[in-house]
């Protein structure tokens, strides 16, 4: 990103050629097309003179299609410039950027969260089947293996089910 982010208020022509292109990355993003709502995103961050709250839209909007790691970073960069634009002055839409700043930095929480627990579990089902394996073994009985069509399995061991390929779901 190498955008030189704008204090001034854009001209009502710059306004919506940077209101087109956030709407395109919209559209991506409502269609289900992730990595082309991300790739616009960056087309968007690389403009000079971004205005300043379209740079913050953006990064929300980026933090959406990303992997946990590089959203937490969108965020707190929006939250940065945020914080820069309330020291020249507090604006309503300002406000209304630290309210979705902060309800994504939560949701990215819970997200974590909820994934964490999932990993302990699968943690926890693969040690409880390696004892039976183990168990089995040395009593001479044989463990059946989950059917490879399986769906319960699979999401027990955190993989996808087929109705989930190609979600874009840790995006």
């Amino acid at each position: 990103m190498s955008s030189t982010v704008s204090n001034e208020p854009p001209d009502e022509q710059t306004a919506q050629l940077y209101q087109a292109l956030l709407d395109k990355a919209r559209e991506y993003y409502d269609a289900g097309n992730f990595n082309e709502c991300r790739e616009q995103c960056f087309r968007i961050l690389d403009h000079t003179e971004l205005p300043r709250y379209t740079c913050i839209d953006t990064l929300h909007l980026l933090a959406t299609v990303s992997y946990f790691n590089a959203a937490v970073e969108y965020l707190e960069l929006a939250g940065a410039l945020i914080d820069e634009a309330d020291k020249v002055a507090t604006s309503d839409m300002g406000q209304l950027l630290r309210q979705d700043n902060l309800d994504l930095t939560v949701a990215f929480e819970r997200q974590k969260q909820v994934r964490m627990e999932e990993q302990k579990k699968k943690i926890a089902a693969e040690g409880k089947q390696e004892g039976q394996v183990a168990q089995a073994t040395s009593s001479g009985s044989q463990v059946a293996e989950p059917a490879a069509g399986d769906e319960s399995q699979k999401k027990a061991e955190g993989g996808a089910s087929s109705r989930e390929v190609g979600d874009d779901g840790g995006r």
